[in-house]
């Protein structure tokens, strides 16, 4: 059944949940993208822990749901992430058999943000408690679904749309992401379905956002992100690779780009 409540003071939590969010010192989470691409399903996953005070995080992201059945070497083995600081450590085995480079590669952290050929890898180094940033566009418009447990913890559900706008002007890192070009996007970015779960403390332990497409001239592409947060404040042990393991990115990048010329990439 669903609750009445004060709505005001509900949204003003779930408005407020970022900011409970990067409260938090450390926390695991597992994240899924699904898209409809055509009619054609997509999904990636990863998980992964976040330690702030050593500003460490640490990522495995699974591309065989992007991949399908293609068959590509190491194509069903995880993507790896290991931030440590200002370096990404990135453990690529899909790349191997084109740069003949094994183990770990070590690139800056920001470098890799900014350049637009590596949005994959930029993606990666982000932490995903950012998603959240969202729901500081949630509407006034916003009801309890009830109350459920996730993971053990007591959590209340929240269903509300969020104009993405408002919520871009609230995180302008938002818009960064975005490339500064939100209304270019094909989706509908002003009543985006959102649901999140909230435990006492108003920490979130999921947040599922459904992206719908508009009129265009490109196929329709729908999206549903789902975000679980848990372990709240609990230790995390995220290693950073050993030096013997680890080669400098730029002494592959010249031999990667090189297998790509030749593919006709």
């Amino acid at each position: 059944d669903r609750a009445q409540v004060d709505t005001a003071a509900a949204t003003a939590l779930v408005r407020g949940a970022p900011d409970a969010a990067a409260a938090l010192t450390t926390g695991r989470f597992d994240l899924t993208v699904a898209m409809e691409v055509e009619g054609r399903s997509l999904e990636m996953t990863s998980s992964g822990a976040f330690d702030r005070p050593a500003d460490r995080l640490a990522i495995e992201l699974d591309l065989g749901g992007l991949l399908g059945g293609a068959g590509l070497p190491g194509g069903d083995q995880p993507l790896e992430v290991v931030v440590d600081g200002a370096t990404a450590y990135l453990r690529l085995p899909l790349l191997e058999p084109l740069t003949g480079t094994s183990g770990w590669l070590a690139a800056d952290r920001a470098a890799l943000d900014a350049m637009d050929a590596a949005a994959l890898f930029g993606a990666t180094t982000a932490d995903p408690s950012s998603a959240l940033e969202v729901l500081r566009g949630s509407s006034d418009d916003l009801e309890v679904v009830g109350r459920e447990e996730l993971r053990g913890v007591p959590t209340t559900r929240y269903r509300t749309t969020v104009d993405l706008a408002d919520a871009l002007a609230a995180a302008p890192e938002m818009a960064r992401l975005l490339d500064g070009e939100p209304t270019g996007l094909p989706v509908d970015l002003g009543a985006v379905p959102v649901d999140v779960w909230l435990d006492e403390a108003g920490l979130v332990h999921r947040l599922v956002v459904a992206v719908r497409p508009v009129a265009g001239d490109g196929p329709p592409v729908t999206a549903t992100l789902t975000l679980d947060l848990f372990d709240h404040g609990l230790p995390v042990d995220i290693a950073v690779p050993p030096a013997a393991e680890v080669t400098p990115a730029d002494d592959v990048l010249g031999a990667l780009g090189q297998a790509f010329l030749g593919a006709g990439a």
